[in-house]
């Protein structure tokens, strides 16, 4: 199923969803990664959701509230975003 999904959805998805460093709790390097899909893709729902986590694992949970709002509006005004969040089990958390 995973092959699948990558197959329909580009690997670039999964540099979030099965991103290395936040696996083995290097939240701060993925950080710059995350913060530089942002920039330059305001409305990409999973670099914001992710930049969140990363975020509130290291405890700066006032940037991890206002990454996990702009992700929480994208998921709720764009289809694919929604779709993708439902697929991949990436829901609308509590902030």
């Amino acid at each position: 199923r995973i092959y699948a999904m990558r197959k329909q959805h580009g690997e670039y998805i999964y540099n979030f969803i099965d991103n290395y460093n936040m696996k083995i709790g290097k939240h701060e390097v993925s950080i710059p990664y995350f913060e530089n899909v942002v920039d330059k893709y305001p409305s990409h729902a999973f670099g914001h959701y992710y930049l969140s986590r990363c975020y509130e694992k290291m405890g700066k949970s006032s940037l991890a509230r206002s990454h996990l709002q702009k992700a929480n509006e994208i998921f709720e005004s764009n289809v694919w975003w929604s779709t993708l969040a439902e697929e991949f089990q990436v829901g609308v958390v509590a902030s």
